[in-house]
Parts: C-alpha cells; sequence; structure tokens
C-alpha cells in the first residue's frame, strides 16, 4: 500500500449503521444489505472530507454477487453520480481468483487479504434472474433514500490510524 498512497493516509475502521433511514425489510439473504450500509459509510466519510471519487474492490470474475454485475455496479454508479460522486471499480477487470492472488503477491500482500470472510455469506439465498433485478432495482432506490440523508446517519469510527503507522507494525 505504501507505494499507492502516502503514509499520512488515514485509515478508518467504522461500524457498520444499523439505520439507513429508508426501508431495508425487502433484502433477501444477500450481500446487497450489507453493501448497501458500506455504501452509505462510504458516502457520509466522502461527504464530511469533501471527496468526490469512491473505489469498491468488485472483480469481474465475482459478477455472480449480486452487488458486482454490471446491471449493479451501473446502478450504483448511475445514483452516487446523482449527488455528483464518482464510483471506481479499480480492479473490475480481474477475471480470475487466481489473477487477484498473483496480484496482490506482486504488491508484497498476501493473497488472503483477497477476499472479505463474511459469517453471513454462508447463508446467502442464490437469486433467480427476475429476483436478482428486482432486488438491484430495490438496494438502488434504498441507496438513493439514504444518501439523501447522509446528516442523518450515525457512524462510529471504532478505530483510526495513519497508514505508515499500520506498516510499520506489520512488518
Amino acid at each position: 500500500m505504501a507505494e499507492l498512497l502516502p503514509p499520512d493516509t488515514d485509515w478508518l475502521l467504522i461500524r457498520q449503521p444499523t439505520e439507513l433511514h429508508t426501508d431495508t425489510s425487502f433484502y433477501k439473504q444477500t450481500c446487497l444489505p450489507c453493501h448497501h450500509a458500506y455504501v452509505v459509510v462510504a458516502g457520509v466519510v466522502a461527504q464530511a472530507l469533501g471527496i468526490t471519487n469512491l473505489a469498491f474492490g468488485y472483480a469481474g470474475y465475482q459478477g455472480t454477487w449480486p452487488e458486482q454485475p454490471p446491471l449493479a455496479t451501473s446502478r450504483l454508479s448511475n445514483v452516487l453520480s446523482e449527488s455528483g460522486t464518482r464510483l471506481l471499480l479499480p480492479v473490475y477487470d480481474l477475471t480470475s481468483q487466481a489473477v487477484a492472488e498473483r496480484e496482490l503477491e506482486s504488491l508484497g500482500l498476501s493473497p488472503l487479504a483477497l477476499e472479505q470472510k463474511c459469517s453471513q455469506q454462508v447463508t446467502n439465498v442464490e437469486l433467480s434472474d427476475p429476483q436478482l433485478r428486482d432486488q438491484i432495482a430495490l438496494w438502488e432506490a434504498a441507496i438513493r433514500a439514504s444518501t439523501q440523508k447522509l446528516d442523518l446517519i450515525q457512524t462510529s469510527i471504532l478505530e483510526r490510524a495513519m497508514l505508515g503507522e499500520l506498516l510499520q507494525n506489520a512488518k
């Protein structure tokens, strides 16, 4: 990371908000509800710091995950652009997990850093195409509703450090 970001870059661990100021009762057991919260947290931080670009680590080979097919990423990009924010997907062109792992290793990172280890993923349901389209449309509308109320979203910083400190401690 030191090659990509300066050592004085803030690193924040933020508790996922539970109140997103919109209806979320429609969500099926997929990754969409958590990604809704990630977008909201990113929006709160971006608004506070005047950031206009948000990057997510979505990868093309994960395109079967509900939040990552082109339909979902284009909807997310559209809703973010409404508030002047640009969605960046810097690793979306990765076509396989093996390519992603080699990229991490070439940067001196562990392949274990590749994907989040979410305990809820094991209970996710598979959605048919019509169900997925419906869920993505509802996800888009819910994110839009939340991003219009970012000033009401409660966030809590659990940990804060400078990237240089984290890298120093990792050695």
